[in-house]
């Protein structure tokens, strides 16, 4: 990717909630230091927030949206893909949601058993061990 792509597909969200002078003087920049300011931005992004892969997920299906409705030439086949592409990832979601789901079964099942251990434990002891009474 070009670095006049990579300005267009960021700059929106680099210049969001910033005002029009910072915006005038991004602009000014030339494309080398635009390039360099974006993807500084970008990075800082990325590992201040210690982001989730679905945040970096996220990104990419924003940026992906961006690029569709602001594409000037997209043929049939390329179209057929994408939504091809677009199916398979949310089979992609499906099949994530039932494996977390499996992995908290498991997990829960797990805790279940150690607590049941513990408590058997707990009562053998205290079968064995009765406490005086005063």
């Amino acid at each position: 990717m070009k670095k006049e792509e990579s300005i267009k597909m960021y700059q929106d969200a680099y210049l969001a909630g910033k005002g029009e002078q910072a915006r005038q003087a991004f602009l000014a920049k030339s494309v080398a230091k635009q390039y360099s300011c974006i993807m500084a931005w970008r990075h800082r992004m990325r590992h201040s927030n210690k982001t989730t892969d679905g945040s970096e997920i996220l990104d990419h299906l924003r940026v992906a949206r961006k690029r569709l409705s602001g594409a000037s030439d997209i043929n049939e086949q390329e179209l057929r893909t994408i939504d091809t592409e677009l199916a398979a990832l949310r089979d992609g979601v499906s099949v994530f949601r039932a494996n977390q789901k499996a992995r908290e079964i498991e997990e829960l099942e797990q805790q279940q058993a150690r607590i049941m251990e513990r408590l058997r434990n707990l009562k053998e002891n205290s079968e064995g061990n009765p406490v005086d009474s005063l």
